[in-house]
């Protein structure tokens, strides 16, 4: 699981394009269609200490919202932020 609770096994991509956030210490590919060379909420845990955004009293933050994937619904992703607080603990 990754810092944002997002768990890499059920992503398509893991495994080909992707070892996952933590092997890839927040340099995933997809930072690269933001313009960012590292995931934001990687980012923002490592420096703040953390291991996750679990620990963290913000989550979900403007981060996370900002993080929309537009392929999905509003109603999917609002699933998948809750799904991911979860995991962490939330």
């Amino acid at each position: 699981m990754n810092a944002c609770g997002v768990d890499c096994a059920e992503c398509p991509s893991f495994g080909s394009e992707c070892r996952g956030c933590a092997a890839e210490q927040g340099q995933v590919y997809w930072t690269a269609f933001m313009g960012e060379h590292i995931c934001p909420l990687y980012a923002c845990a490592q420096k703040k200490g953390m291991k996750d955004c679990g620990h963290c009293g913000d989550v979900p933050c403007g981060i996370w919202l900002s993080l929309h994937d537009p392929a999905l619904s509003e109603e999917a992703f609002q699933a998948s932020l809750q799904a991911r607080l979860r995991r962490l603990g939330r």
